[in-house]
C-alpha cells in the first residue's frame, strides 16, 4: 500500500509541475500579446 501511495504522490507532484509550467507558458504568451498591443497603441499615439 505504501508503494502505491508513494507513486500516487509522485504523480500528483508531476501533474502540479506540469500545470505550473503550462500556466507559466500561457501567462508569458498572454503577457507578450498584451505588451504588443500596448506597444502598437503607443506607436499609434
Amino acid at each position: 500500500m505504501e508503494i502505491i501511495n508513494n507513486e500516487m504522490n509522485i504523480n500528483e507532484v508531476g501533474l502540479s509541475w506540469a500545470c505550473l509550467v503550462a500556466c507559466g507558458m500561457s501567462c508569458i504568451l498572454v503577457g507578450g500579446v498584451i505588451v504588443g498591443a500596448f506597444g502598437s497603441a503607443l506607436e499609434a499615439f
